[in-house]
This record gives C-alpha cells, sequence and structure tokens, in this order.
C-alpha cells in the first residue's frame, strides 16, 4: 500500500576477542613440570618472585611457582580439551620474558628463566 515503509535494522554483538576465563583443570593429566635458574637483570631473581606459565587462550595462568635459591620450580596443568603441544609463555613477577615452551603431560623440563 502506499506510504507503507519497510526498515531494516542490523544488530552488531560483539564478539569477544582475546583471552577467555579458563576451563576446567584436567585432573587426569599430568602435569608439565619446569625448573631453573631465575635472573632479572642479569641477578639472581629474590627469594619469593613469583613466576607464572600462561596460554595465550586464557586469562589466568596455568600453573605458578616460586623463586629460591634463584631456582624455581612451576608445574602447568591441562585445562579444558585439546591441549597437547599449546605454547606456554613464562613470566617472571608478572613480565612477560619472552619464552616459550610446548605443553607434554607428564614431561619435565629444565628452562632457564631472564628478563631485563
Amino acid at each position: 500500500a502506499k506510504g507503507d515503509a519497510v526498515i531494516s535494522v542490523n544488530v552488531t554483538v560483539p564478539v569477544p576477542v582475546g583471552p577467555v576465563a579458563l576451563p576446567p583443570m584436567d585432573s587426569q593429566a599430568m602435569p608439565h613440570i619446569f625448573v631453573g635458574k631465575a635472573t632479572i637483570g642479569g641477578l639472581a631473581a629474590p627469594d619469593g618472585t613469583k613466576v607464572s606459565v600462561w596460554v595465550s587462550d586464557y586469562n589466568a595462568p596455568v600453573g605458578t611457582g616460586t623463586v629460591s635459591g634463584c631456582e624455581y620450580s612451576a608445574k602447568a596443568f591441562k585445562y579444558g580439551g585439546a591441549f597437547a603441544g599449546k605454547t606456554l609463555i613464562f613470566k617472571i613477577a608478572d613480565k612477560d620474558m619472552g619464552t616459550t615452551a610446548m605443553w607434554e603431560s607428564g614431561m619435565a623440563t629444565v628452562l632457564d628463566l631472564a628478563i631485563d
């Protein structure tokens, strides 16, 4: 009919981009254990300094540890489904150092960590 109008409305819903919350931990999978020296600016990281292990998909660490006597140990746990081969990102005192490793269930890896 004359005078009728059709109105079209497009609705855009933002899709979350970036890290999401950790899915449930898989308690059946053996963690990947990392140990090594931790240095900051060429000096031993102080006792109690936090070391954390991250996967870029998630907004929380998949593992943590602390420095004692210039050395750290951290267990990286499996979260969610497919996790084998995920790239792990290491931080000392919440600073990303650019060091990465691949997650493997039940593995133990010596990995020295250093930041400026």
